[in-house]
């Protein structure tokens, strides 16, 4: 998942896996690199993201009970009509909760980015190989 930034290094990364010999392992300290990486668990357990996490999860959960009781006894069409408003109400949530958590969030990693100049920030999840952890700066932006 491309967080900030991107250029497509596809070809490069098939090339260097059909290459043959060894792939030679990074140094202790590696040199600068424009390719950053930050660790969403670490971003996701700080208390703004729980606490938004934790309220779009309880509004879920109510509104799958309230669902649930209406589409009982219901027509296939009148349930799949009640489905249809129970996604947008889900979404309308989502973006009520979740999305402002989200905006903050690139805007730290956007601003760290600049900082360090990176022309790439990933998850550390998605990261292969190489890059500049810059987790803590973007926790401390949104601290």
């Amino acid at each position: 998942i491309v967080i900030y930034g991107g250029q497509d290094i596809t070809k490069d990364v098939l090339g260097a896996i059909g290459q043959s010999g060894v792939i030679v392992p990074p140094v202790n300290t590696p040199p600068p690199s424009e390719v950053g990486y930050v660790d969403q668990t670490q971003i996701d357990a700080l208390p703004k993201a729980k606490a938004a996490a934790d309220a779009f999860a309880a509004a879920r959960q109510q509104l799958g009970q309230e669902m649930n009781k209406e589409l009982q006894g219901k027509s296939q069409a009148d349930q799949a009509t009640i489905v249809q408003q129970f996604n947008q109400k889900l979404k309308d949530e989502q973006t009520k909760d979740i999305q402002p958590i989200n905006d903050m969030v690139e805007k730290a990693i956007s601003q760290v980015a600049r900082k360090h100049k990176l022309l790439l920030v990933v998850d550390m999840a998605d990261r292969v190989y190489g890059g500049t952890d810059v987790t803590t700066d973007v926790v401390a932006a949104l601290k």
